[in-house]
């Protein structure tokens, strides 16, 4: 891993004039007032987001897959059905399962199955259910019945605070925000948690083959 070519004295100006003012001078203080340094910075910061791409997407697969299964147990298979369901969910998300089960529906046709659902919808959908309001729904009274390894002393309020967590980072990165300065090592701690709530077995596997420790080391030093 390292971090890519740097641009040359002729294309650095015009890759900074190419890009949002306000996008470079962000990293100008980390970088000690120097246009180059910061460039240098926000090149380390897209490294940043790439390394963080495998742990967040197996920490989401396996999140929701959790709390699919719950509702699998509880209601299933055609639990996107249950007007019970229908009627807890707030009206984006009602919104937002209609029209992936429209599209759905369109494509599969009869051969239609939840698991197609599964990974149509967002990450805040799955983050939806586990809202008070799907406590007695999906039976959220011992959380290690969705999420087997997560501790006694962790409700459905820790477990939807550390998945709000996990899903604001994976949103801040998507979007192409500056992550460095906004504890990088804390919120990748906070994914290998959440997924070893799901699986031992996943999360030391994504600890293994993660790159974000070595990214962070990375680190470019401003010019003296």
């Amino acid at each position: 891993m390292q971090i890519t070519k740097f641009p040359s004295e002729v294309q650095l100006p015009r890759i900074l004039d190419a890009l949002e003012e306000a996008r470079i001078r962000r990293y100008l203080p980390a970088a000690k007032g120097s246009a180059g340094d910061a460039f240098k910075l926000y090149q380390w910061n897209c490294l940043l987001c790439e390394a963080f791409h495998v742990p967040l997407h197996f920490v989401e697969i396996a999140c929701r897959n959790a709390i699919h299964n719950r509702l699998l147990e509880r209601h299933g298979e055609d639990w996107f059905d249950n007007l019970a369901f229908l009627n807890l969910l707030d009206d984006k998300h009602h919104n937002d399962l209609q029209s992936e089960l429209e599209r759905e529906r369109k494509q599969h046709g009869a051969s239609m199955t939840p698991h197609h659902i599964v990974s149509s919808l967002s990450f805040g959908f799955w983050q939806h259910l586990l809202t008070r309001r799907f406590q007695r729904f999906l039976d959220y009274g011992d959380m290690r019945d969705t999420f087997p390894n997560v501790p006694r002393s962790v409700d459905r309020d820790g477990v939807y605070s550390k998945v709000q967590k996990v899903r604001q980072w994976r949103n801040r990165i998507a979007h192409h925000r500056a992550i460095f300065d906004k504890g990088p090592m804390r919120h990748f701690q906070d994914i290998q948690l959440l997924t070893r709530w799901v699986s031992h077995d996943l999360a030391d596997w994504v600890t293994d083959v993660a790159q974000v420790s070595a990214a962070i080391d990375l680190r470019p030093v401003p010019a003296a």
